[in-house]
C-alpha cells in the first residue's frame, strides 16, 4: 500500500511539474509578447516626439529674427525697443535699423502715417 501511494505521489508530482512548467512557459511567452508591444509602442512614441520636435525647431528657425533679417527684412528700434508704427516717433528721434549684416543709425527728419 505504501509503495502504491508512493507511486501515485510520484505520478502526481510529475503531473504537477508538467502543469507548472506549462503555466510558467505560457506566462513567460505572455511577458515576452507584452515586452515586445511595449518596446514597439515606446519606439513609435519616441519617433512621434522626435518628429514633433523637428517641426518645432523648423518653426523656430522661420521666426528667428536673424533668419528674418537674412531674408532682407530689417528691424527698426527707438531707444532699444522695436517700433511698428510712426505714432510715437518725433522729428529728431534717433532710430537704429538692424540689418542681417550691420546697423544703420538715422535721425528722423520727416514722417508720415498710413491710415
Amino acid at each position: 500500500r505504501v509503495q502504491s501511494n508512493l507511486s501515485k505521489l510520484d505520478r502526481y508530482e510529475e503531473r504537477m511539474y508538467h502543469l507548472y512548467r506549462g503555466v510558467v512557459e505560457k506566462r513567460s511567452e505572455q511577458l515576452r509578447q507584452n515586452k515586445l508591444r511595449l518596446q514597439r509602442g515606446l519606439a513609435g512614441q519616441m519617433k512621434k516626439n522626435r518628429d514633433y520636435l523637428e517641426q518645432l525647431n523648423k518653426r523656430i528657425e522661420l521666426v528667428d529674427p536673424r533668419n528674418v533679417l537674412k531674408r532682407g527684412y530689417s528691424m527698426t528700434l527707438l531707444e532699444g525697443k522695436s517700433i511698428s508704427s510712426t505714432r510715437n516717433i518725433k522729428l529728431g528721434d534717433r532710430l537704429e535699423t538692424r540689418l542681417y549684416k550691420g546697423n544703420i543709425i538715422s535721425i528722423v527728419e520727416n514722417r508720415s502715417e498710413k491710415k
